[in-house]
């Protein structure tokens, strides 16, 4: 009897009551952060919404989270997820991206609503950067192009970086860094620009500067800035990691959300 019931009339039974539940779902993408740390941060909220069913995925730059609330009424499906919005948005403050399916894509929503273009200087990269940011439909319309620019002469024809700076500091810094984003956003005629300097490797590292180092610039009107990053993982792994954390850093800024 036990086999049977598990096998036919248990199904029927949670089919037919399925039936009779009102379903509402939420998606909720994350930026700057790995599916791990968003999945040990959300572990809290995931373990005290009861009626709701959770799935977490890593897609190209962001984590997303689907939530799936069942009621017996309308109502009470949209309430429990409500719930859950108020207690992921508070988890996950400093993380929510609220715009686009894709990191790219949602930094484009956020330049358009400003009526900004963007501009891009790479060198470790090698384009992927420029190369991610126009596989979104209509990326013209608020990215205007890049340089990349591999070895030092470049850095300093099209980007004016100075001498003294790649003889003090070098080529993988923050006044490299800083210097490549002014010099994008100056030379393009852009209200912002990204810039990308670093050791991919999987050679070329030292203890200062181990593989995986890289320096993101940022450029905006009347400020700019420089940030380091190290990535681990292979040559083709931390240059993705390295054009999504500069993506981010500036969906951050232009939509002013507030750290953690």
């Amino acid at each position: 009897m036990a086999p049977m019931f598990l096998e036919a009339v248990l199904p029927a039974l949670r089919k037919r009551f399925a039936s009779r539940l009102r379903v509402r779902r939420a998606l909720f993408r994350f930026g700057g952060i790995s599916e791990s740390a968003a999945d040990e941060r959300l572990r809290p909220v995931l373990r005290a919404s009861r009626g709701v069913e959770f799935t977490l995925l890593a897609g190209p730059g962001l984590v997303e989270l689907h939530a799936s609330a069942s009621a017996a009424t309308a109502r009470g499906a949209q309430e429990a997820l409500e719930l859950v919005r108020a207690r992921v948005e508070r988890r996950m403050r400093g993380h929510l991206c609220r715009h686009g399916e894709t990191l790219e894509s949602a930094l484009g929503e956020a330049l358009l609503q400003r009526g900004w273009r963007l501009a891009a200087a790479e060198s470790c990269t090698g384009g992927l950067l420029s190369k991610r940011l126009t596989d979104v439909p209509g990326a013209s319309r608020w990215f205007l192009g890049s340089a990349v620019a591999y070895g030092n002469a470049l850095k300093r024809s099209l980007l004016g970086v100075s001498g003294r700076t790649l003889a003090r500091f070098g080529a993988v810094s923050a006044a490299c860094a800083r210097e490549m984003a002014r010099g994008a956003r100056e030379r393009f005629g852009a209200d912002a620009a990204l810039s990308i300097t670093g050791i991919a490797g999987p050679t070329g590292g030292t203890k200062a500067k181990p593989v995986g180092t890289a320096f993101i610039g940022l450029s905006l009107p009347g400020r700019t800035t420089a940030f380091r990053r190290v990535s681990p993982g292979t040559r083709e792994g931390i240059r993705e990691r390295t054009v999504s954390a500069a993506l981010w850093r500036l969906y951050r800024e232009l939509t002013r959300i507030p750290g953690n």
